[in-house]
């Protein structure tokens, strides 16, 4: 119950959550009711669930799988037009395997940032920090934007954060008026708004 009002606190006109269950699911799919436009990936393994929360209406909606992770691509019917979003939660790189899948998560969603035509937001937990080398290439070959201005860190939560891994990069035509960072009950992640 405190995570919705957290998340309702922050008065957002979409809201992108991870490491979605079912459990999770069921409750914030009642709680944050006022979203009526909604898409819930529960996922069992580990933390790769995924929902989106709107408040615009979805015009279209794409769910699939990156790299066996899930993700989202959807085209929201917002204020000033259709706006393209792209969502995803890629693999830690723990191992040297989990590395290599993780950067070719970024380039599968560099890929689909350059096919769109409408405006976009580019959003997840990246699991890479933003001075890497494939954080830089993904924005710059993207040619978009980062949200974050200053360090911003998010993970882990507890007792304090210590790096920056989550993120929302955007196409140019989009202006972001700033990002800040919130706790949620329970999570090991700070919550973002931009």
């Amino acid at each position: 119950e405190n995570v919705s009002k957290q998340l309702l606190k922050a008065e957002a006109d979409v809201i992108l959550i991870q490491e979605l269950s079912d459990e999770w699911s069921a409750h914030l799919g009642e709680s944050l009711s006022e979203y009526s436009h909604q898409i819930l990936i529960p996922h069992t393994e580990c933390c790769y669930g995924i929902g989106l929360f709107s408040k615009f209406p979805i015009l279209k909606k794409d769910t699939f799988s990156l790299e066996e992770t899930p993700a989202l691509m959807v085209t929201v019917d917002g204020p000033s037009g259709p706006l393209d979003i792209v969502y995803l939660h890629t693999r830690p790189p723990a191992l040297p395997d989990e590395t290599e899948e993780r950067n070719n998560q970024l380039r599968l969603a560099l890929a689909l940032t350059n096919k769109l035509e409408n405006p976009w937001i580019l959003a997840g937990d990246f699991n890479v920090v933003p001075w890497s080398k494939e954080f830089q290439d993904l924005l710059a070959k993207s040619r978009g934007a980062d949200s974050r201005k200053g360090a911003r860190l998010t993970y882990p939560a507890d007792p304090f954060p210590l790096i920056p891994i989550d993120h929302l990069i955007h196409s140019r035509e989009l202006h972001d008026l700033g990002m800040e960072t919130f706790e949620i009950s329970g999570s090991d992640h700070l919550g973002v708004v931009v």
